[in-house]
């Protein structure tokens, strides 16, 4: 009867945790960015599409953490594009994690524990707020307890590490600085009461197994961008970011560059050459060390208020207020909220969760061996944090080792609760953490009404509502004049408006406020190419590059310009770096086929148009011109095939029937040659030229 309450028990809280999941999403599907998401939302949506069209090992080194993506692009593989699925993939997420804590509680201490864990994890609010989140925070939440059970269960079975070491690997691919946890491991192997030998060889293990799974992305990196880059490059810029002067130790900006920037292009600019991947990160992780090395007390003194911060109540984010996001659903209005001033507060649940758990790991002193895995990740995962900035996503992992301490002084609480004794003990291991994690002496504001209203505006501009885009630009202009992309945007829904005249103004207006704002030029040119002033256009993508010269649009666009002008030799550097920098892009190679076309540079054409045609086969266009290169080297066969297969793409093409009928003329088919220039002749009557080739030939 104990065996059936206690499955009842977890079942029950399993099945509300997830109905609460389930009710969430399904409440803020009417919320502006669930079908629009933004920043890396946005970016981990796309990616995982393109590779479930089928783009699997990239063209590049990967600059984000893999994992999420590429498990991401597997479901879209199976069910097809539907925002809805990251959302329910993480609630399956989460339920796995919410019954690994009650095993992990169970196994640390009891059933008990076990239970109390798995009902703060079903109802804590910022878990359920990361489940609607196309983010990998839950699956890192997932995998971190993965191997949190498999480390307190492997019982010196050496097949156990190895799994171990897999699961550790998948971990840092999807949250890199859990690499720092790996020593910590090792370490924790060496406290362990078994033989030296056995501990040799475990550690061994471990690491073969996490090196294995972790060397696949160093090596498809070398492969993609002959670079050694063992996982992704944002390592270096994220740590200078956490890092530098103006850091205040949880804005994910860097300094300068407002909300959004191109780390690769300022360190070119900086360098005055082109850069690897590993070369920009390591170009900002030693700005970051100079800052260590030049202010030794202010990094200190960010130090310290990052590990305050990271334990402190108060959620930060680095793309929305959460607490007020959640307002779209009135299910999480009591789940996740904050009451008060910006020094003093009651952040639920996260102040509780976090001062529960303090408290538990002073509790648990005298079972310091038994809890001592989840405190050593604990602590060494942290400082994996605030060494870069603190945000609720990248903490979730810790808070998800945390809960365990938490229910067991939950569970301290109530049996001596019961004997009416020693509660005390508990009551100063509790509240002095309950005020502190309610108390931010820095005053860190999460109540940014500029950037709510200019994610606002981004949303209803993708939508394509125009008019409420502009009104929320015009909302953020109010409050903040110099907010950076608030006029570029607001000009782009002008744009897109066809005012031409009041987008013009708010670019200008962007450039002057944002001189570095790259994409404030380009949208200006592209602008003056519609208004046909192309000289202007030229200059302004000139700037453009100046500003950010690794963006691949303005080096197209100058180089189609110049095609325009025929102004072939002009145009052709602009295009070979857009291709250095945009490899296998159908657009760009078809341009440098074209270009090298008309400076009679044949083989290189004929490169140039094969890849084109590769990479979109069914453009009668991009067939024909290649033909055309071909007739100019003589190679008739392979020119008339190309033709042919124009002609079946397009029939009324009048040029490809005319240049089949110059092969055939070659070939003395006169009766087919014929055939050729009627049919031309017939599609286009003033193309003289195949007029005069039936008239030779009759």
């Amino acid at each position: 009867m104990k065996g059936f309450n206690l499955k009842s028990s977890i079942f029950l809280i399993l099945t509300l945790g997830v109905i609460i999941r389930f009710i969430y999403i399904l409440e803020i599907r009417k919320a502006p960015f669930f079908y629009t998401p933004f920043g890396d939302p946005d970016f981990f949506d796309k990616w995982a599409l393109h590779i479930a069209h089928g783009d699997f090992i990239g063209k590049e080194v990967f600059f984000k953490a893999p994992l999420y993506p590429y498990v991401l692009a597997f479901f879209y593989k199976l069910m097809g594009h539907n925002l809805l699925i990251p959302r329910f993939l993480n609630i399956l997420f989460d339920a796995c994690s919410i019954f690994l804590l009650f095993l992990i509680g169970e196994k640390l201490c009891n059933r008990t524990v076990g239970l109390i864990a798995a009902f703060i994890a079903s109802f804590s609010g910022i878990l359920i707020y990361f489940s609607g989140e196309i983010l990998g925070t839950s699956l890192a939440i997932l995998l971190s307890l993965i191997l949190l059970y498999l480390l307190l269960s492997v019982n010196n079975k050496m097949w156990r590490w190895l799994i171990a070491g897999f699961i550790s690997s998948l971990l840092v691919i999807v949250r890199p600085n859990f690499l720092l946890c790996i020593p910590v491991i090792i370490i924790y192997i060496f406290f362990r009461r078994i033989t030296i030998r056995l501990k040799i060889k475990s550690s061994l293990i471990l690491l073969f197994g996490t090196v294995t799974m972790i060397s696949i992305t160093g090596i498809r990196n070398y492969v993609v961008g002959r670079d050694l880059v063992l996982i992704n490059y944002s390592g270096g810029v994220n740590f200078y970011i956490g890092n530098n002067v103006s850091s205040d130790g949880v804005s994910a900006v860097l300094p300068g560059y407002g909300n959004d920037w191109d780390e690769y292009s300022i360190a070119e600019i900086e360098m005055k050459r082109e850069l690897k991947p590993s070369e920009v990160s390591r170009f900002w992780l030693i700005k970051g060390l100079d800052f260590i090395r030049n202010h030794p007390v202010q990094f200190a003194s960010l130090f310290i208020k990052k590990c305050y911060l990271l334990c402190n109540g108060k959620e930060i984010s680095n793309n929305q207020n959460i607490y007020r996001y959640v307002k779209n659903s009135h299910l999480m209005r009591f789940l996740l909220f904050s009451y008060g001033t910006r020094k003093f507060y009651f952040a639920f649940p996260t102040s509780i969760i976090f001062s529960l758990g303090l408290s538990g790991i002073l509790l648990t002193l005298r079972r310091r061996r038994k809890f001592l895995l989840p405190f050593l990740l604990i602590v060494s995962f942290g400082i994996s944090v605030v060494l870069f900035f603190v945000s609720s996503r990248y903490r979730m992992p810790l808070f998800a080792f945390i809960i365990p301490f938490s229910s067991y002084s939950v569970y301290w609480f109530l049996e001596h609760l019961k004997e009416k004794r020693n509660i005390f003990i508990w009551i100063f291991s509790f509240i002095p953490f309950f005020i502190l994690c309610n108390f931010d002496p820095y005053k860190i504001s999460m109540e940014d009404n500029t950037i709510e209203y200019y994610n606002l505006g981004n949303a209803y501009l993708k939508k394509g509502e125009l008019d409420k885009a502009k009104e929320y630009y015009e909302r953020g202009i109010e409050t903040n004049f110099h907010f950076p992309r608030l006029h570029l945007n607001l000009g782009v829904a002008y744009f897109k408006e066809n005012n031409l005249k009041e987008a013009e103004k708010e670019y200008l207006t962007e450039i002057k406020l944002n001189p570095k704002e790259a994409r404030a030029y380009h949208n200006l040119a592209v602008l003056y190419e519609k208004e046909g002033k192309v000289k202007d256009a030229i200059v302004y993508e000139k700037r453009t590059i100046e500003k950010m010269p690794r963006f691949v649009d303005p080096y197209v666009s100058i180089g189609r310009l110049y095609v325009k002008e025929e102004k072939y030799d002009s145009a052709v550097g602009f295009l070979e770096k857009a291709n250095r920098l945009k490899k296998n892009n159908s657009k760009i190679v078809s341009l440098l086929g074209l270009v090298n076309l008309k400076l009679r540079r044949y083989d290189k054409s004929i490169i140039f148009y094969r890849n084109a045609i590769e990479l979109v086969s069914d453009d009668a266009v991009l067939h024909y011109n290649l033909a055309v290169a071909y007739i100019a080297k003589g190679r008739f066969g392979e020119a008339r095939k190309h033709l042919l297969r124009a002609l079946s793409l397009k029939e009324d093409f009048a040029a490809a029937h005319y240049n089949l009928g110059l092969i055939y003329v070659k070939e003395e088919n006169m009766e087919k040659a014929k055939e050729h220039f009627k049919e031309a002749l017939r599609i286009q009557p003033d193309l003289l030229e195949a007029k005069k080739m039936i008239e030779k030939i009759e």
